[in-house]
């Protein structure tokens, strides 16, 4: 393979001392030695910061900085960014696994392809370490390479989910760079990773893949999953999101992610009918601050279909109709 690139893992962290270990053995456990593991931790609470500083201590490798709380993974992922200076770059959550060649294989890809970007195969894994979804799915052809353009629409083309990894992709430094130059680094939402990643995406050239398993275990109490405020920043982001495709495709492209944005506001609807009882008045302030915010951004030129067409009528109809439905559906299921 010739001389071999250095890369540097960068890490965020918070709260994750019962997975955090399993997450740097698996990269200690790496075929391909000439990496540097940047962890930023984001102010935890519990023995995060101290389980990682013995690895610290035993490995000249391994670096930690701990910051204030931020409450986002984007700030102290960003964060280790700083910390490093190699080509290349892996972003890894730490509370997922690689197999153990994994970076020598998606190293070898992009040596292969001259791609910018190389993303793996993305298992998801249950509770009791069964993969219940794969990103991309199965019938997917690993030997394609995209121009940048094109591998962004696999973020989108398919719904609200995406078929692209963009966690533990390789990429090449000089992207991300390109990409914090024109981005508000002040943002803390917790989903504005997945406008940056597609900036990301955007940039690059060529984007190859590499069927190496990046494992993503579910994490039951981290934001994304459980009641909490954060979950509705989706909200703010997918608007972001939609804006980023409508300035890089023609509407035609763009007409999937209006859709994908409309659906999302509802989806969260949904999700919050759910969860109001759990939040106090100004958590129900924040977010319905969001949704309005959201709804205020839809796009009344394009047909949903009927009924979506019926929910544009107002913020006020919108809310009451998925409140209704909410409640009819309650009501069948007992």
């Amino acid at each position: 393979m010739g001389a071999k690139p250095a890369v540097s893992i960068i890490m965020p962290a918070y709260n994750v001392a019962s997975s955090i270990s399993l997450t740097i053995e698996s990269i200690l456990r790496q075929s391909y030695v000439g990496w540097t593991l940047c962890i930023v931790d984001d102010g935890s609470t519990d023995d995060t910061r101290e389980i990682i500083q013995e690895y610290v201590n035993r490995f000249a490798n391994i670096k930690c900085l701990t910051i204030d709380n931020t409450g986002s993974a984007r700030i102290p992922r960003l964060t280790a960014l700083g910390l490093t200076n190699s080509e290349w770059v892996c972003n890894v959550d730490a509370d997922d696994v690689l197999e153990c060649d994994y970076l020598e294989r998606l190293l070898h890809r992009a040596e292969e392809t001259q791609a910018d970007i190389v993303t793996p195969l993305m298992e998801y894994v249950d509770s009791e370490k069964n993969v219940y979804q794969t990103v991309p799915p199965s019938s997917f052809d690993f030997s394609t390479v995209l121009s940048g353009k094109d591998a962004a629409m696999l973020t989108f083309s398919h719904g609200t989910g995406s078929w692209i990894a963009c966690n533990g992709m390789l990429c090449k430094r000089s992207l991300y760079e390109k990409m914090i130059a024109s981005s508000d680094m002040t943002l803390k939402y917790v989903y504005q990773d997945e406008v940056d990643f597609l900036k990301i995406l955007l940039l690059a050239d060529h984007v190859a893949f590499e069927r190496a398993s990046y494992y993503y275990f579910r994490n039951p109490v981290s934001v994304t999953h459980r009641v909490s405020v954060k979950s509705y920043d989706k909200l703010v982001t997918e608007v972001s999101y939609r804006d980023l495709v409508r300035d890089n495709y023609s509407s035609e492209i763009a007409y999937l992610m209006e859709k994908r944005l409309f659906d999302t506001v509802i989806r969260r609807r949904i999700k919050y009918e759910k969860e109001r009882s759990y939040f106090n008045v100004h958590e129900r302030f924040s977010i319905e601050s969001m949704f309005r915010y959201a709804f205020s951004n839809l796009n009344r030129h394009v047909w949903y279909g009927l009924w979506k067409q019926l929910l544009l009528v107002s913020y006020g109809c919108f809310s009451l109709a998925v409140k209704l439905v909410n409640i009819t559906k309650n009501v069948c299921q007992r």
